[in-house]
């Protein structure tokens, strides 16, 4: 659970006890005011969670599984770990989309919305997929667990109702302002945002210079061998009809007079025979790294507002259905929990309020009974962030 001066987290270790923890923790856009600006506080919060994130899961499986203790990671270690998985991922669900669109008969740059329009479509099914399939994984549906007591837990104190395990198991386990919406609107704001990129390098000259196909067919001429690299009969037929036989020097020259349709016809058939495999593979790389590492930190940011936005008027009918998606992927990533994952939550979340002190001894099999002050939930509870 995190707040705005910190976070806690609680594991239950072998012996059946709890180990809780409490890090008073104040973000970066606190410290230095430019983070803090929107479109900005965006990456850099994503940023900052991802990596506290990580610790904790690090610093729990030291816990919960002290025979492997020798092998855990280093700060340093954690950060490569963390660095190279990201960079996979944004691969993977950026890059491996852009190379299967094309299957579609659509080109990234005569037709960059519908492209990338399609390639979102793909990653978000992957996404689901991934999703779909991890959730077999044991260790992960403990872990969607432990996510569905954080957002019951969350519920019930939104609900200013008495933190217990019965309290919260009554809740639904699903919760609007989680960080899987997140993930929506990002596939979302993708497709909107990715285009431009597209249509930008298209007005390129060094772009547009790497795979270049003549402007200008009237003075094109070839050897009729390269008609070998056409499979498509029709093409071939239909190239035929464009050019005549130059005997003296055994070319074929375009022929004169060709109508506007038979030009943008012509230069489909040029294309495929000029393709240009490391000229084609390059412009895409170009795309793909392009929308990583210069789009995504742009989607994110727009993202992360829009989220913000969606917080401030939940209860907006236009805003419930906004979110609707969001609340879909959440029946993937959170599980119904059961009790000792719940005593967890809610420990964690009176150690992140100031009511539950470190040095008081928890165990699964005692019963929690926290009765909630109304004063001061309404206090905290506009500005609780988990």
């Amino acid at each position: 659970m995190r707040g705005q001066s910190g976070f806690a987290f609680t594991v239950k270790k072998p012996d059946d006890t709890f180990y809780k923890e409490k890090k008073d923790y104040s973000p970066i856009s606190k410290k230095i005011k430019f983070f803090g600006f929107p479109l900005i506080r965006g990456v850099i919060g994503l940023f900052e969670n991802l990596i506290i994130g990580m610790k904790v899961l690090n610093k729990s499986a030291e816990i919960a599984f002290p025979e492997e203790e020798n092998q855990s990671m280093s700060t340093i270690a954690m950060f490569f770990l963390f660095l190279i998985s990201l960079i996979i991922g944004l691969m993977i669900f950026t890059g491996i989309p852009y190379m299967i669109t094309p299957i579609f008969k659509v080109n990234h740059n005569s037709n960059p919305i519908l492209y990338n329009l399609i390639s979102g479509i793909i990653r978000m099914i992957m996404f689901f997929i991934y999703l779909i399939s991890i959730s077999f994984l044991k260790d992960t549906k403990r872990l969607f667990g432990y996510h569905g007591a954080e957002h019951k837990t969350i519920h019930t104190y939104e609900s200013k109702l008495d933190l217990t395990v019965e309290n919260v198991k009554a809740k639904p386990r699903l919760h609007p302002r989680c960080g899987t919406s997140f993930v929506f609107i990002v596939f979302i704001i993708t497709i909107v945002i990715f285009p431009l990129f597209n249509i930008f390098f298209n007005t390129q000259q060094w772009y547009n210079n790497i795979n270049k196909i003549p402007e200008k067919i009237s003075a094109y001429e070839f050897d009729m061998s390269i008609l070998s690299k056409i499979k498509n009969e029709k093409d071939r037929n239909k190239l035929a009809e464009y050019y005549y036989r130059d005997t003296a020097n055994g070319y074929f020259l375009l022929k004169d007079n060709l109508s506007k349709n038979d030009t943008i016809i012509l230069k489909g058939i040029l294309e495929k025979i000029r393709y240009n495999f490391w000229g084609r593979l390059l412009q895409r790389l170009i795309h793909i790294f392009s929308h990583i590492f210069i789009g995504m930190p742009i989607v994110a940011a727009i993202s992360y507002e829009l989220l913000k936005l969606s917080q401030k008027h939940e209860k907006n009918p236009l805003v419930k259905l906004f979110i609707a998606p969001g609340l879909f992927f959440q029946l993937f990533t959170t599980r119904e929990p059961d009790d000792t994952m719940i005593k967890a939550a809610i420990l964690s979340l009176k150690m992140v309020l100031g009511e539950e002190e470190l040095e008081t001894a928890r165990n699964v099999s005692e019963k929690l009974n926290f009765a909630i002050n109304p004063i001061l939930s309404t206090i905290i509870y506009p500005i609780f962030i988990f």
